[in-house]
C-alpha cells in the first residue's frame, strides 16, 4: 500500500460555471430530455428527437458517452455505432464510495496524507479533501476500485445492504491505520459506473490518437463530431480528455484556434 499528499478538490465547479456561461451566452439546456433518435432532417441536415422536442441542425456535436449512446436510436446514431471504431471502446467499471463522518478522525489521528493506497483491501485509493466545500462536511470518498474483481465484490456486498458496505470499510481502513479509532459513518453512498473512462480493446488495429482523429468526423461526409473522454481514450479519463476533444472538435469543425488540443 501506500500514501501521498495530494489535494483533492471538487470538479463540479467548472460543470456549473460553463452552464452558467452558456445560458448567460444564449444556449437553451434541456436537462430533462434525453435523445431518443439521430435521422436525417428534412429542410435541415439533421433531425435530434427527444419526448416533447424536435430539432434541426446542420451540425451536430454529440457528447454522448459510448455506453449511453448505445441507447440512442435513427439512421445517423445507428451509422456512427457500426463504425470499428466506436466498437473497439471499451468501458471501464468502477465503483466510488463516499461517506459522511461526525468527526474527522484522520486528523484526531494526525494523518496528515490526502489519497493513500492499498492492495490488502478492496476500498484500493481513499481521497481525503482539503477544500473547504468537501472538508467543512468531513466526507471522503473512502472506496475508488476499477479493478474488475473489486468492482464485483462492491456490486455483491452493495446488494446486502449499507451495513455490509460499512462494515467491510472499516475492515479495510483498520488494515491502512492500526490502532486509529474509526467512528461509523453518518452517511454511504456508493455509486457504480458501468463505464467510468475508456480504453481502446486489445488487438484494435487503432490507436489513441486514431481514434482521437476519428472522433472528429466519424461519418465521412457529414457535419457531426464526437467529444468526451470516450473518444479521447489516452487514459486522461473524466473532464481532462472531454476538454481535450472538445478543444480538438471547435479546432478543426468551427475554425477556432484554441490551445491545449490533444497532441
Amino acid at each position: 500500500c501506500c500514501t501521498a499528499s495530494y489535494p483533492v478538490g471538487g470538479m463540479s465547479a467548472f460543470i456549473n460555471g460553463m452552464e452558467a456561461r452558456a445560458l448567460k451566452s444564449g444556449v437553451r439546456i434541456f436537462k430533462g430530455e434525453p435523445v431518443i433518435e439521430i435521422d436525417k432532417g428534412f429542410g435541415a441536415r439533421y433531425r435530434i428527437s427527444t419526448t416533447n422536442y424536435e430539432v434541426r441542425a446542420n451540425k451536430i456535436v454529440i457528447a454522448a458517452a459510448p455506453e449511453g449512446f448505445k441507447w440512442v436510436g435513427g439512421a445517423v446514431a445507428e451509422q456512427i455505432k457500426a463504425q470499428a471504431q466506436f466498437q473497439d471502446l471499451i468501458g471501464v467499471k468502477v465503483v466510488t464510495v463516499a461517506q459522511w463522518w461526525p468527526t474527522a478522525w484522520w486528523q484526531t489521528a494526525g494523518i496528515t496524507e490526502r489519497r493513500a493506497w492499498t492492495t490488502e483491501h478492496c476500498f484500493n485509493a481513499l481521497e481525503i479533501p482539503v477544500n473547504a466545500y468537501a472538508a467543512d462536511q468531513k466526507v471522503t470518498r473512502t472506496v475508488y476500485d476499477d479493478s474488475y474483481a473489486c468492482t464485483a465484490f462492491w456490486e455483491a456486498t452493495a446488494k446486502r445492504g449499507t451495513a455490509a458496505v460499512e462494515a467491510e470499510i472499516k475492515r479495510g481502513l483498520a488494515y491502512m491505520y492500526p490502532g486509529v479509532t474509526i467512528p461509523n459513518p453518518v452517511k454511504t453512498h456508493v455509486q457504480l459506473w458501468p463505464a467510468a473512462w475508456y480504453f481502446v480493446k486489445a488487438g484494435s488495429p487503432y490507436s489513441n490518437a486514431d481514434i482521437a482523429q476519428w472522433a472528429l468526423k466519424p461519418l465521412a461526409g457529414e457535419d457531426i463530431s464526437l467529444v468526451g473522454d470516450g473518444y479521447n481514450p489516452q487514459r486522461a479519463g473524466w473532464s481532462d480528455g472531454a476538454y481535450k476533444s472538445s478543444i480538438n472538435s471547435l479546432n478543426a469543425n468551427f475554425g477556432m484556434n484554441l490551445p491545449n488540443a490533444t497532441a
